[in-house]
């Protein structure tokens, strides 16, 4: 049974090595998610990757950027876009482009001297599967004492932008630390539901 779980604005980081680079199109091929589970504060969290879980729609009207390390507040932080995505191997590849800005150039210069390679997503899940330890799919309209154990597997989620980012691969960077205990699942959600609600708000800033 697949259901309906926390929702929320997510990055993950993976280490890519951008090859392909294009000085026609200032353009570079990446892998942007390989999936791999990742410790939230929440539990474990898997990202499903297939056709039929990633909601590209953004990156096929030409509305999902290519920022500087997660940040959104600013046009200076938007670096490039994402021009295409496609499935390949069991990870998510996409074709990064650069902006002619100050900015774009920066970026664009320092991954063509391999300065910097690595590639962040940020993403809104849309619809969970939660197992529990022993692997069982569990009801979450029920509360659980022991919802910090589940695995979290996003079985559907939108891309919303990607980054290129100067620290990659660091569990820490995924973790949201809670220091009260035994959280059940209900609560889980209530939190994941607070940080999209403040996403959307700035969204629209």
């Amino acid at each position: 049974m697949t259901t309906n779980g926390p929702q929320g604005y997510q990055q993950r980081y993976v280490n890519t090595a951008p090859s392909s680079a294009d000085e026609t199109t200032r353009s570079v091929s990446a892998i942007i998610s390989t999936g791999q589970p990742v410790a939230r504060f929440y539990g474990t969290e898997v990202l499903e990757i297939s056709q039929g879980s990633v909601d590209t729609n953004r990156v096929r009207s030409g509305m999902c950027p290519l920022l500087d390390s997660h940040q959104s507040g600013s046009i200076n932080n938007a670096i490039g876009r994402v021009a295409e995505t496609w499935i390949s191997g069991g990870a998510l590849w996409a074709r990064l482009t650069f902006n002619r800005t100050p900015q774009g150039e920066l970026a664009w210069g320092m991954v063509q001297r391999g300065e910097i390679g690595g590639c962040s997503i940020g993403y809104k899940v849309l619809l969970w599967e939660v197992r529990d330890s022993d692997g069982d799919v569990i009801d979450q309209d029920l509360s659980y004492s022991d919802a910090a154990s589940f695995t979290y597997t996003a079985k559907k989620f939108e891309l919303l932008e990607v980054s290129i980012c100067p620290v990659v691969a660091d569990s820490g960077a995924g973790v949201r630390s809670d220091d009260r205990a035994g959280d059940p699942l209900r609560d889980v959600r209530a939190r994941m539901q607070a940080r999209q609600a403040m996403s959307d708000r700035m969204s629209h800033r």
